[in-house]
């Protein structure tokens, strides 16, 4: 299974850190399962936060920058404005 946790408000009530409980819950999670963090934070700002999950996938900015399993920062590329329309459509 997939898990997507947002941060803020989600998994972390101080934007510092994390319970010890809820950690060591998630990273129990995490041994059978995929977990996806994701955030309106820049990725840099979600690393202090998520150092226990080096290697699970990162969305951040919205949408915008993704963290991949091989530690890759990644841009995503925005909707053309023609594909927009269409989905909007």
């Amino acid at each position: 299974m997939i898990f997507v946790f947002d941060l803020d408000g989600t998994i972390s009530f101080d934007g510092k850190s994390i319970s010890l409980e809820l950690l060591e819950s998630l990273t129990e999670l995490s041994l059978k399962n995929q977990l996806i963090f994701a955030s309106v934070r820049p990725i840099r700002d979600m690393l202090p936060l998520l150092s226990a999950f080096p290697k699970e996938l990162l969305i951040g900015g919205n949408g915008s920058i993704v963290r991949n399993k091989q530690q890759q920062i990644e841009i995503v590329q925005p909707i053309s404005a023609h594909d927009f329309l269409l989905i909007k459509k």
